[in-house]
């Protein structure tokens, strides 16, 4: 497997702070000084605290899911039109990739911290293969994947999982919950659920190329690299230094246009013309 850093290469390697305030650059302090109380942007870290704690009285995300992650689909008469298998526990965010005639891949994040997970349907989506891994690793992080003009697939991702680090922390949410004082519930007795795995680096972000429709993936190059420290989800003062949450889309000129979550302050953009081998 070609393992190359992009740091090597030429490539345009863009970042952009994108916190505003009616169009104006918090960076540019003096300026937003000026502005009445009320019309400024919160603090970075406010907004995540309050946005992470109302998500976590929704979501137990301490746990791989919610149950087993069955889905079923139906059209506006109630008649089923698609449905999920039901031996998926640990698989989420699927992503979906058509293929030719009916056939579709899908990839799923790994909430054990193992393997990228993959699915794959031959009646355009109607009924899909349990999950399974496919030979790149996944940190319990978000992944990407796109179909390209030639007909590979490209996956932005993060290049680790348990096995390469021992970092650990209770779930994405532990340091409000300390802040509160909150005590997690306890399991009830006798359960046996796996639990979901939280604080592997999320690092180095990393592009990887499948030539057979997502089948297994021969080649990756690291995008951007680092420690990946993600124990901490504190962006004010860079205790946070992760890549994630990317995003990958193809241009017209078989460009690659792949943005994604730097240190959780700002979204990088990094583009990758058609002529750099992967």
């Amino acid at each position: 497997m070609e393992h190359w850093d992009l740091r090597t290469l030429d490539i345009e390697h863009r970042a952009h702070r994108l916190s505003v305030c009616d169009q104006i650059r918090l960076d540019d302090v003096e300026e937003a000084k000026q502005q009445e109380p009320c019309q400024r942007a919160p603090p970075a870290d406010r907004v995540e605290k309050e946005r992470d704690e109302h998500a976590h009285h929704l979501v137990e995300d301490n746990l791989a899911g919610i149950g087993l992650a069955e889905m079923t689909l139906r059209d506006g008469a109630g008649n089923v039109v698609a449905s999920k298998s039901s031996d998926s526990l640990g698989a989420v965010h699927m992503n979906i990739i058509p293929l030719n005639g009916s056939k579709m891949v899908a990839f799923f994040r790994n909430r054990f911290s193992e393997h990228v997970l993959s699915s794959e349907s031959d009646d355009n989506g109607e009924s899909w293969s349990a999950p399974k891994p496919v030979n790149l690793p996944n940190n319990n992080s978000s992944i990407q994947a796109t179909k390209l003009a030639d007909g590979r697939i490209a996956m932005v991702y993060n290049h680790s999982n348990a096995e390469t680090s021992d970092a650990r922390r209770e779930s994405l949410y532990d340091e409000i919950e300390s802040d509160k004082g909150e005590t997690r519930a306890t399991e009830s007795a006798g359960e046996t659920r796996r639990k979901a795995v939280w604080g592997v680096p999320r690092a180095p972000l990393s592009l990887a190329i499948s030539t057979n429709g997502g089948k297994s993936f021969d080649s990756h190059i690291d995008l951007d690299t680092g420690d990946g420290y993600c124990l901490s989800n504190n962006s004010k003062d860079s205790l946070n230094r992760e890549f994630s949450y990317p995003s990958i889309t193809e241009g017209p000129d078989g460009a690659l246009h792949i943005a994604y979550t730097y240190y959780r302050r700002a979204i990088k953009y990094v583009r990758l013309p058609s002529d750099v081998a992967v």
